[in-house]
């Protein structure tokens, strides 16, 4: 991509010595025909045409500026990307929201994150870059409006049901906890639920780390997941995550504030 450096070398040529024709006192009108007006002209539209191509470019969305982020889901909320390089291939220099990623291999030096998830702050990025000699993937989830504050819409209690009631219950690990967003992770033995009948004022994100057998994740009722797969429960959605497997199931949980 085109960079400020080259913005910064076409303005600092001495436009005005190039001005200074004879018989116009150092000024270009409309109309002239020296050549010297024509080369400063020239300089100036191509300044100008950088400096276009260039702002452009940092305000396109992820989509749209790079190859390697393709849009899985989108509302007024958020932008849910997948993320996917190739060993040793780079990406391009833009600006982005706050952001929750989910690592789903290892990160681009090719280690094993120290946790699954990274806060990634607003901000104009450099490119990413894969060091790896092995592929890259990750869940980027990008929040497009500030924190609302508001409490759950709706939460009911569980009700025990004899032998019905489930006996594990999930693991919930804390990742990521500041003003904007709420992660977790959580482990759901077999035929557990989490405790809870709630909805949300917000949308909630589910990437999972394994797969198998899941409800109260998606809109599309009880479904048969894989791993790096991602569900997005809209704001207002009653739900109860629950594992209808027998083997556990490990998932990022998202909660907007």
């Amino acid at each position: 991509m085109l960079t400020g450096a080259w913005l910064a070398a076409a303005i600092s040529i001495d436009v005005p010595a190039l001005l200074n024709d004879e018989g116009y006192n150092g000024l270009c009108f409309a109309g002239t025909r020296s050549r010297r007006c024509n080369v400063a002209r020239a300089l100036l539209c191509v300044a100008c045409l950088i400096w276009s191509v260039e702002a452009w470019g940092l305000e396109q969305t992820p989509v749209q500026a790079d190859a390697h982020y393709r849009l899985e889901f989108q509302d007024d909320q958020i932008r849910v990307l997948r993320v996917a390089f190739g060993p040793h291939e780079k990406g391009v220099m833009r600006t982005h929201q706050n952001g929750v990623l989910v690592f789903l291999t290892a990160d681009l030096q090719g280690h094993m994150p120290p946790s699954e998830v990274q806060w990634e702050p607003e901000g104009t990025r450099e490119p990413r870059e894969n060091l790896a000699n092995t592929s890259f993937e990750a869940i980027l989830v990008e929040l497009l409006k500030p924190p609302t504050g508001q409490p759950p819409t709706l939460t009911i209690l569980p009700v025990a049901r004899g032998l019905s009631y489930p006996l594990a219950r999930p693991t919930v690990t804390p990742l990521v906890d500041n003003a904007m967003v709420s992660v977790t992770k959580e482990r759901f033995p077999g035929t557990a639920r989490n405790g809870t009948l709630s909805a949300l004022p917000t949308d909630t994100v589910f990437v999972y780390l394994s797969g198998g057998a899941v409800g109260g994740t998606s809109m599309n009722g009880p479904i048969r997941v894989r791993r790096g797969e991602a569900d997005v429960l809209p704001a207002h959605t009653l739900h109860q995550v629950v594992n209808l497997g027998f083997d556990p199931i490990e998932l990022i949980v998202i909660h907007l504030k």
